[in-house]
C-alpha cells in the first residue's frame, strides 16, 4: 500500500466513506507500516582496511559507519571519502594528529547511502583503520 498524498476538502463537500478510508485509515496505515521499520536495525563488525574502496551494496538501505582511525606515528594524517561512483571524491572528514602524540585514536561517524562507495585514505603517515562497525537501517 502506498501513501496517497492528502486531499484538500472544500465547504459543503460531501464525503464519501471510500475517500474517509484511503484518506485516514490508508495513509495511518502506510505510515504504521514505515514506522516499524525503524528498529529492522543489523549491525556488523567487518574487517576494514585503509586505502580501500567499500560499497554500501543494499538497494534500500541506508548505512551508519564506524570507523576508529589510530595515528600509529604521531604524524599522520587521512581523509574519509563517499560518493556515487569509485573511487568515491567527496570528503567528508580529514583528520590530521599533532606531532609527536602516537596512537591517538579518532573515531569517524557517517552516512552511506544505498550503492555509494566509502574509503579512509592515507594523506601521509601510517594511519591505522581499527575497530569498525556497520549498521545497515532497513
Amino acid at each position: 500500500m502506498a501513501w496517497v498524498a492528502p486531499l484538500t476538502w472544500s465547504t459543503g463537500q460531501i464525503v464519501t466513506a471510500a475517500q474517509l478510508n484511503e484518506q485516514i485509515r490508508d495513509n495511518e496505515t502506510y505510515l504504521k507500516t514505515e514506522t516499524d521499520k525503524i528498529d529492522d536495525i543489523s549491525l556488523t563488525s567487518p574487517a576494514r582496511a585503509m586505502d580501500t574502496i567499500y560499497q554500501n551494496t543494499t538497494t534500500a538501505s541506508i548505512k551508519v559507519v564506524s570507523f576508529n582511525i589510530r595515528d600509529s606515528t604521531g604524524t599522520s594524517s587521512c581523509t574519509v571519502y563517499i560518493g556515487s561512483t569509485s573511487p568515491p571524491v567527496t570528503a567528508i572528514n580529514s583528520l590530521n594528529t599533532k606531532a609527536g602524540t602516537a596512537n591517538e585514536i579518532h573515531p569517524v561517524i557517517f552516512i552511506v547511502p544505498p550503492q555509494f562507495y566509502y574509503t579512509a585514505s592515507t594523506t601521509f603517515g601510517t594511519p591505522i583503520l581499527g575497530t569498525s562497525a556497520e549498521w545497515n537501517l532497513h
